[in-house]
């Protein structure tokens, strides 16, 4: 009986590894249907029902996720504006020691979403960046999420020794989260903006300031 009850136990962690990993999977698949049909049409003729033909999932599933269409469409706005430059800044903390590595690899990521979205799927990126700016509450969440991550991978980078001593990370991150963010609405507004340029010479700038010896740490052009 001993036995039998060993066998039970061990096999609820599978299980419910197996329902978690199937969640995460039905919610990327909403979010990514969502995207889909943004490409199609604008948000606001999308209909739930829609979004829920695409990923294939009844209403009370997406409901069971998202409690409204603004709901999904502030996840959407996350999922492609924000958590890959978060991801980029935690990863390079995290797989890099010196701070002149880290600097390359967190802003030579920073831009990937734009170089996703081009030529007619601009006008998706249009709409999120469209959505954040109506609706304030979603884009300061969004916001304050962006600054946890600049001011943790500051703060870590700052602790190394090849960093300048008594600087702020707080005023780092500031700075570093508004020049970002202005670089991305300048390329919202004009696609020639040269946004990869000028996110690569913020953070040649960020490098001069904090690293005690500056080198050239440019990304591959």
């Amino acid at each position: 009986m001993n036995t039998q009850h060993t066998a039970t136990s061990d096999s609820k962690p599978d299980k419910g590894s197996r329902r978690e990993e199937r969640k995460v999977e039905i919610r990327q698949r909403i979010i990514e249907s969502c995207l889909q049909m943004m490409g199609q049409k604008h948000f606001q003729e999308i209909t739930i029902k829609d979004i829920c033909d695409q990923a294939q999932v009844a209403r009370r599933t997406l409901y069971s996720y998202f409690a409204s269409k603004e709901a999904l469409l502030d996840e959407v706005s996350h999922s492609v504006l924000y958590a890959g430059t978060i991801d980029s800044f935690s990863d390079a903390t995290q797989l890099f020691e010196g701070t002149a590595d880290r600097l390359d690899a967190a802003f030579g990521n920073v831009g990937k979403p734009m170089e996703l979205y081009q030529g007619e799927s601009i006008q998706v990126f249009i709409q999120l960046i469209q959505n954040l700016t109506l609706r304030i509450s979603a884009n300061t969440a969004l916001l304050q999420s962006f600054h946890k991550a600049a001011l943790d991978f500051f703060e870590a980078c700052l602790a190394n020794e090849d960093t300048r001593d008594h600087l702020d990370p707080h005023m780092i991150a500031d700075l570093t989260v508004n020049a970002l963010v202005g670089i991305i609405m300048s390329w919202v507004n004009d696609q020639n903006y040269p946004a990869q340029q000028r996110i690569n010479d913020l953070k040649e700038h960020i490098a001069s300031v904090i690293l005690l010896t500056p080198k050239n740490t440019s990304v591959n052009r």
